[in-house]
């Protein structure tokens, strides 16, 4: 997950906007460690709010 977030921060997007606030304030390690975990809360709502729905439009 710490690898996806790296990418993530080269990426634009709110999960780059992210990154950079955390960067700022504690830096780059802090920062890609805060944005793995969001990215892992995201993947697990989306497990469990069953968006099968989603995936299929």
């Amino acid at each position: 997950m710490v690898e996806a977030a790296w990418v993530i921060s080269g990426v634009p997007g709110p999960l780059r906007a992210f990154f950079m606030r955390i960067r700022d304030k504690r830096g780059k390690h802090v920062a890609a460690v805060a944005t793995a975990r969001k990215l892992a809360v995201i993947v697990w709502h989306m497990l469990t709010k069953d968006e099968e729905a989603a995936r299929r439009s």
